[in-house]
């Protein structure tokens, strides 16, 4: 829905449309009209890589729910996208005035307009590479870090970020571990490592 005013209308994604196109499929109007749109899509993929991770999933919601002002604040608030963690259908709808029963059918709409291939979202990618990189580390120093970093204007809470990395397909190379001081982010990976070294830790 981010790209609908710069590419030509389809049923396909873009990346069906060039996956078509390249194969050898001759259809010279639709290559020749993809072609005067390349330019256009260029500048709209570097746009959307410069926003944060809050702007970029709330220009999501934006153009795919088509709502703005305080009933986007609301919905952005129940999936936890503002960087919050996420309202309940109560809080959520008290925030704009409805009944939390109405809240619901608003964010079953939203859902069930939410593309199903894809999603381009390079800053939750750039998250979830740094996360990786930073494990093991305490979920509150890594949302720091993903702030200092720009990639998020707050901070962001990290289980939050896993849970719309799970929601938008990506693959899950983290966890939350809990310790003794705290919540502790470390890569799946790095699962069986962890309870080997605590196992060991407990005989020593």
């Amino acid at each position: 829905p981010r790209f609908r005013d710069v590419i030509p209308f389809s049923a396909e994604t873009i990346f069906e449309r060039i996956e078509r196109l390249t194969s050898g499929d001759e259809n010279s109007a639709d290559e020749m009209l993809i072609g005067e749109s390349i330019p256009r899509i260029q500048e709209r993929v570097a746009e959307l890589s410069s926003l944060s991770l809050e702007a970029a999933l709330r220009q999501l919601l934006e153009h795919t729910s088509g709502y703005n002002g305080d009933r986007l604040e609301a919905i952005s608030g129940r999936f936890g996208w503002g960087g919050e963690r996420p309202l309940t259908l109560e809080e959520a709808g008290k925030s704009i005035g409805v009944t939390r029963e109405r809240l619901r059918q608003l964010e079953k709409a939203v859902l069930a307009r939410m593309p199903t291939h894809d999603i381009f979202l390079p800053a939750l990618d750039q998250a979830l590479e740094t996360l990786e990189v930073l494990s093991p580390i305490p979920c509150a120093a890594a949302s720091q870090q993903l702030r200092m970093q720009g990639i998020t204007s707050g901070t962001f809470p990290i289980d939050c970020i896993l849970r719309i990395a799970q929601d938008f397909g990506r693959p899950e190379a983290l966890a939350i571990r809990q310790t003794a001081q705290g919540p502790l982010l470390i890569a799946r990976a790095g699962v069986e490592q962890l309870g080997k070294a605590a196992d060991l830790a407990r005989r020593i």
